[in-house]
This record gives structure tokens, sequence and C-alpha cells, in this order.
């Protein structure tokens, strides 16, 4: 049967639905090894804010935001093209065209992030004179190159991604980025407690992730096609797309990190230090829906190039559930341990506590219903979404500009999730009237309801655990026991169910059991 208004069909066959599961699911569990692996960068914040000391820490986060504004802009949305363009001409079979797209995207992001990155270092100093902070302007022209070597890694990894290629992300991202900035900052440590000493490190480390990079991403591609796709022609299209993106990524760096630009202006890089390492704390929630990000993109400009409407909401609800469900609970454990991961930062960093709360509910929400921001993006909408994260960015800094000088560490977290709400909630309504497809369904509230049953109960044993070496590890394993029965209980759903039977089925068999 048709659908006229798509031209595809409604009713996808069982196999291509059955295959969509396991790529989501075999990709899916790539990415959670990716996830994994960056928990060591967690460590190495931890790390840098005893090495060198909340000032110096806070004045790097700072400069940190800076520049990650600058490299998110910096890619001219390349990255974000490679996931339409390589995707949707790897679904036709049009090997040039993606070797096209491939090029294009890169020599795009090296003239975009190379403007930037210039343009940073001559605005260093009037942004030192803002904050008070003159160390700023050195620290900021020594990363700014770091913007273009980050940047070139990003477009590499989403064209492999795009080429529904999972293992260059976990090498590079996964593994190379963490591994480089703990072993530069460590060295930096021994050779200065200075902030240039640590803006120096993240250079090098940047510029390392982007030689790894090259190096994996041109094996999935194959030998010399790095070289090839820098001498293709320009795609046509792929600049006028992918530049209205390269300023939404602007507005979304701006909404992401805007608040700890703010916060140090209003009240200094010690109130930055502990805001920074609070939403670094809360941003294991949103890594829930990093994992599947990727694995979505491809699959959804498929279902879009090819007409196919009832695949597109299918996946969208089965990934959506799935993003919930890992996120849910990873969100009420870091509600009921936050005072004890404030603490690791070291002393004062507990004042963030409250903060901690409200980023947390954002971070959960933006992982929820976050998804359904791709299909604007593969289908084209560029200018959608600039007109989404503009809105979002001028409530972003007008609620931050009212409540931040007023409540501080909370009134930017307030800020914070006002705008990532009213956005999420923009873009689910644009993709329900353009392409009638929405990420709800009964089964994404088991995973909120076994939710609150685990935070109840990890609240009333908090109450009779004093020592924390014996709360930390009782409240995680009471809150996991708590929220596997409590999904068992609601109900298995049945694609979730034959993952399962399937995932047991080759455990057997690699035990030799029949």
């Amino acid at each position: 049967m048709k659908d006229p208004a798509v031209g595809g069909t409604v009713r996808e066959s069982d196999g291509v639905r059955r295959g969509d599961v396991s790529h989501a699911a075999r990709s899916g569990g790539v990415q959670v090894l990716t996830i994994a692996a960056q928990a060591l960068l967690t460590v190495t914040h931890v790390l840098l804010a005893r090495l060198f000391g909340r000032a110096v820490f806070g004045s790097y986060q700072a400069s940190l935001a800076i520049l990650e504004m600058i490299t998110r802009a910096g890619t001219g949305g390349a990255d974000k093209g490679m996931l339409r363009y390589i995707a949707g001409h790897r679904a036709r079979g049009e090997p040039d065209l993606v070797r096209s797209a491939l090029g294009t995207g890169l020599r795009l992001c090296l003239i975009v992030a190379g403007s930037a990155a210039t343009l940073l270092m001559l605005l260093a100093a009037p942004l030192s004179r803002m904050w008070h902070e003159p160390t700023l302007a050195l620290a900021l022209r020594l990363m700014a190159p770091a913007a273009i070597f980050t940047g070139c890694m990003w477009v590499l990894i989403q064209a492999s991604l795009a080429a529904k290629v999972t293992r260059a992300n976990f090498i590079v991202r996964g593994l190379g980025e963490p591994v480089f900035l703990l072993v530069a900052g460590l060295t930096a440590a021994l050779m200065g407690r200075s902030l240039a000493h640590l803006a120096t490190a993240h250079v090098v480390a940047a510029a390392a992730a982007l030689v790894l990079g090259m190096v994996v991403v041109g094996r999935v591609f194959g030998p010399g096609e790095l070289r090839n796709a820098l001498q293709s022609p320009w795609l046509p299209g792929f600049t006028k797309f992918s530049l209205p993106l390269g300023v939404a990524e602007l507005m979304n760096a701006v909404l992401q990190r805007a608040d700890i630009v703010l916060l140090t202006t209003f009240v200094g890089t010690s109130a930055a230090a502990v805001y920074a390492a609070s939403e670094f704390i809360t941003r294991v929630i949103a890594n829930a829906r990093y994992v599947f990000d990727s694995v979505a993109a491809p699959v959804f400009s498929e279902a879009i190039h090819l007409g196919q409407r009832d695949r597109l909401r299918l996946n969208l609800v089965l990934m959506t559930r799935w993003v919930a469900t890992a996120s849910a609970p990873i969100a009420v454990t870091v509600l009921v341990l936050r005072h004890e991961l404030l603490s690791l930062y070291g002393p004062g960093f507990q004042e963030g506590a409250t903060a901690l709360s409200v980023l947390a509910i954002g971070h959960l929400v933006n992982s929820t219903f976050g998804l359904s921001g791709w299909i604007l993006l593969v289908s084209g909408r560029s200018r959608l979404i600039l007109v989404n994260n503009l809105v979002a960015v001028v409530v972003n800094v007008a609620m931050g500009l009212t409540l931040i000088p007023r409540l501080g560490l909370l009134g930017t977290a307030i800020a914070a999730l006002g705008s990532v709400s009213l956005l999420q909630v923009l873009v689910l309504v644009e993709v329900r009237v353009i392409h009638g497809v929405y990420p709800f369904g009964w089964s994404l509230l088991k995973p909120f309801l076994a939710a609150a049953l685990t935070l109840s109960l990890q609240l009333m044993v908090s109450r009779h655990i004093d020592r924390t070496i014996i709360r930390v590890p009782a409240l995680i394993a009471v809150g996991l026991a708590t929220y596997l029965t409590s999904l068992a209980v609601l109900g298995i759903d049945p694609e979730d169910r034959r993952l399962l039977d399937g995932a047991r089925q080759r455990v057997r068999r690699w035990l030799g059991r029949p």
C-alpha cells in the first residue's frame, strides 16, 4: 500500500524493520562503549581541577566555553551535512557523490574554522578585559587552533557514522580524545600550573585527535579516498544547506555555553568552575542520547530519502524509548549522589548541588526528546533549525541576564532548563506538522515510572547510610536492581524481547551450550 503524501510504503517489510532494529542495537552497543570510554574525560577534569586549582580551572572552563562556540560554528555545518548527503547518496548507490560530499565538507570546515580561529585570536584581548582576567587573552590565542583541529575531526567522524561505521568514533572520540587530554594535561601540570600550560595541553590533545581521526577514517573509506575526496568537485547544494547549520550550531553552542560566559561575567571564574563541574557531571545523562544520535540520523535519512514514513515513525519511537530507558535511571542516581559527585572536584564545589539538580532535569528533557531534531536536519530543514536555535538563544540569554545577577548558580541553571525545554517543544511540534511523526507511545512512560520508584527507594535508603564509602555503591546497587525489576514488572516490549533473546542465544553459543 502506498502513501501519496510521501510516495513511499506505509508498511515496511519485516526484514527492513528487523534490520533497522539490529543496526540500532549493534551500533548503539558500540556507542555505549564510546561513551563509557569517554568517562575518562570526567576523571581528567577532576584531576585538572585539583592539580591547577579552582581559579585556573574556572578560567580554563570559561576559555573552553568560548572555544566550543567558535568550533561549533567553525565546522560550517559540514559535520551535519555528512549525515544528510553521505547517508542519502550511499542509500542510492552514488559513490562519486559520496566522495564529493566528503571533500566539500572538509574544505568548507577548513575555510570557516580557519576564519573563526583567526577571529578568536583578534577578540582574545577584549574578552579578557570584559572578564577582568588578563591571563585569558594568552589562553584563548593558544587554544584558537584547536577549533580547526577539532572541527575537521568532527567532520571525519560524522562521515564515518553516516556510512554506518561506528568503530572510528569509538577509537578516536571514545579512546583517543580522553587519553590525549589526560596525558597532555598531566604533562602540562609537571611543567607548570598556569592557565597557559593548560591551554597548550588542550591544543596539543586536539591536534593528536585529528591525526588519529585521519588515519582511522581513512581506512573506513579506503586507501587514498581522503586525498581523492579533497580533490573532488564541490557538491552542488552542500554549502547552501550546511552554512545555515553552521550558524545554527553557533546558536546551539551559545545556548549551551552562554551560561558559563554570563556567569563568569557577573559572578566570576570561581563560580564558573563550580557550575562547569555541575554541568559536566549531569552531561552523563544526555550521553544516553548521544549514543543514538549517530545511529538514528543515517536511518532517518534513508527513510526520508526513500519516502518511508512508517519506517521513520517506528524508528523514532523505538530509539526514543531506548534513550529514555537509559537516561532516566542515570538522572535519578545523579540527583541522589549530587553532593558526593561534586566533592570529587575539591572543597567548595558542593555549593553547586541545587544548580546540579536543575541541570539534571534539563539534560533529561534534552536526552529524551532530542532525537527528533535529526529528522529536521536530514530532511534539509537547515534554516528552520537556525530559527529554532535563534529563538532558544534569545530566551536563554534574556533569562540569564535576568536571573544570574539575582540567583547566581541557580539562576544560570534555570535559564538553561527553560531554553532547552522550549527548543525541544518547538522541534516536536515541527516534526509532527511537517512529517506526521512523533516519539510518543505508552511504552515511553515505563522508564519514567520505573525511575520514579527507583528515586523514592534510593532516598529512603540514603537516610540510613552515613559513610560515603558504603553509601555510594549501595545506592547504585539498590537503584539498578529496583529499576530493572520495575521495568520487568511493567513489561518488556516485543522488539526489546527479541533482542534480549538473541543476545542470550549468542552468549549460550559462546559458552558452548545448545
